[in-house]
């Protein structure tokens, strides 16, 4: 028995699905486990369980198979965080993947175990791959908030923001229709009475609605109902309250609450879902798998998008320029702590006009946190910071997304950092110079960005770049740039560029802009650099630099001032020319 529920094991998963649940998620997570992150799986054992109000790091150990412990999978940027923070005696810690997680229920479970699970945080997908993959095992349905005795959400209003305003009403209905006849294609293409749109980044895509009150990603909590009669009906997250007037008003008339979905879904012979997105608590005999057909296109910017884009990251690059000339003048008596630094930034982000939230939680990692690639400051983990600041941040602005790292020395580095920032610092430049042909996938370029580490026999465990929303979540699919997407790059995708060297318990260096694929001639493509903040001086050795990529720093240092000196007050304009000159003349 575990916290009440009569099973051998509960499993959960807090990798993102873009689920409407993944906060939940997320604090499951690390409610069971002490592990902050968004993308874990656990397996708690039954007799590993002491029922208790804290979490299970007071777990008696029993024996059973691999000591009796329980399981922990994250994925490469949280392996570090894992080992730091949750209890060795009570969990083991592997990679994460689906084949890892049969294999270990497989070996360390009853054949014929019975697995409770909450259905909301598991795709169709994912569901059906353990289900199929263990035939003699009973899963059992749980509510994990209620079992676990967590607190639900509140009550609360929508903060809502029609992304098509600027471009007036009538604008709005046409490219709300136009997004709309991209799933109504998908309707009749695939034979089916209705499509049930589950991703709330595509949901705000087509429908051009944000919520300002959901932190990081500013979505609307929803589903989406299109039929083959040319209608849709919003399904909201049942704790908003109010919001029919709101969306009435920018022409959404058919609103109802996630109550009734279930109830509608069945009135329906046929329902396109895309499975690897839909929670499995909606799985059903009419349900069919059909992907998401905005997925692709949302990812795709437009000219206005693009120029919003432009505009949002000359005000951020300013915000992070701003706090440069801060944290290089601070007074060296005060000790400097990373959440005072987190702290700080925010409250430079705020001055920008237009700013909203933070696009994820700052990431401000001092000297050997750094080396823990997805770290975030807390109360009990805050540290001075000595040597080395890794700060990876982003934002929210009315005008579209932010992200972007830089890795600061506060002290003199040493030769060992100067040549491992160098190495990363020629990778990030011959990414962001390559040309390609049309058809070329992120598999295919992740390489230039690792080349030099390797030569080192180094590398990192995580992808060299992701791509970005507009106004949406900082990680937008389906492109990215790691060794194992295929998908084609096309012309209008936002993505970063952030290879990185991660030296356990010392330092951790990433470097990080953002990027924008751009059409060069005769059927090739180029990244448009989309990001304008100084990399330290103090970390380069320009020895190690050709001149083709000593011309490409310079040509980018010197062009930071022109991109944001409109959003720079006179002195630190005057600060940030001194700072460029002084590298420029190594």
């Amino acid at each position: 028995m575990i916290f009440g529920c009569l099973c051998d094991a509960i499993i959960h998963n807090s990798s993102r699905c873009d689920s409407v649940c993944c906060d939940e998620a997320h604090d499951i997570l690390q409610f069971l486990t002490g592990l902050d992150a968004s993308a874990g799986f656990t397996i708690i054992r039954s007799e590993n369980h002491v029922p208790s109000p804290q979490h299970t790091a007071n777990m008696e150990v029993s024996a059973y198979g691999n000591e009796g412990k329980s399981a922990l999978f994250v994925d490469g940027r949280y392996e570090l965080a894992a080992k730091n923070c949750v209890d060795a005696k009570s969990f083991d810690i592997f990679s994460l993947s689906n084949t890892a997680i049969i294999a270990w229920i497989q070996k360390n479970l009853p054949p014929k175990c019975t697995i409770a699970h909450d259905p909301r945080f598991f795709s169709i997908n994912r569901i059906k791959s353990i289900c199929s993959n263990l035939p003699d095992c009973e899963f059992l349905p749980i509510d994990l908030m209620s079992t676990l005795h967590l607190p639900k959400a509140e009550k609360r209003k929508m903060l809502l923001h029609n992304i098509f305003d600027d471009e007036g009403y009538d604008f709005c209905k046409s490219e709300r229709k136009k997004r709309l006849g991209y799933i109504f294609a998908a309707l009749e293409s695939h034979n089916l009475n209705a499509y049930l749109l589950c991703n709330p980044c595509s949901i705000a895509w087509v429908m051009g609605i944000r919520d300002f009150g959901q932190a990081n990603t500013p979505v609307v909590l929803s589903y989406l109902l299109v039929t083959a009669a040319h209608d849709f009906i919003l399904y909201l997250d049942d704790d908003y309250e109010n919001a029919s007037e709101e969306l009435s008003a920018i022409g959404i008339t058919n609103v109802k609450y996630q109550t009734y979905l279930q109830h509608d879904l069945e009135q329906y012979s046929c329902v396109g879902v895309d499975e690897s997105e839909t929670s499995s608590h909606l799985m059903s005999k009419n349900l069919v798998a059909v992907k998401n057909p905005c997925q692709l296109l949302q990812c795709i910017k437009n000219e206005h998008e693009i120029e919003q884009i432009r505009i949002s990251s000359s005000k951020d690059s300013a915000a992070i320029i701003n706090f440069l000339k801060w944290i290089y003048e601070i007074d060296k008596n005060h000790p400097l702590t990373e959440l005072l630094a987190a702290k700080q930034l925010l409250a430079l982000r705020k001055m920008q006009a237009g700013f909203i939230t933070e696009s994820f939680r700052c990431i401000a990692a001092a000297d050997d946190n750094a080396a823990i690639v997805h770290y975030t400051p807390g109360e009990n983990t805050d540290k001075i910071i000595k040597n080395i600041l890794l700060l990876d941040s982003g934002g929210q602005y009315m005008f579209g997304t932010t992200d972007i790292t830089r890795t600061i020395a506060l002290a003199n580095p040493t030769e060992e950092q100067q040549l491992f920032y160098t190495l990363v610092l020629k990778g990030h430049i011959a990414l962001a110079a390559a040309k390609f042909p049309v058809g070329t996938t992120g598999a295919q370029l992740d390489i230039l960005a690792r080349q030099f580490l390797h030569q080192y026999c180094a590398d990192y465990n995580h992808s060299t770049g992701h791509g970005i929303g507009y106004l949406l979540n900082v990680h937008e699919g389906p492109a990215a740039i790691n060794i194992s997407n295929n998908v084609p790059l096309k012309a209008g995708m936002l993505l970063s560029n952030e290879p990185g060297y991660y030296k356990a318990n010392e330092f951790g260096i990433r470097l990080e802009n953002m990027m924008l694929v751009r059409e060069e001639n005769d059927g090739f493509l180029s990244f448009e650099m989309m990001s304008w903040v100084p990399f330290d001086w103090k970390f380069i050795n320009k020895k190690l630099l050709t001149d083709a990529e000593w011309a490409w720093l310079w040509a980018y240092q010197n062009e930071i001032l022109f991109q944001t000196r409109a959003h720079l007050a006179q002195n630190t304009t005057a600060w940030l020319k001194k700072f460029l000159e002084t590298g420029l003349q190594m």
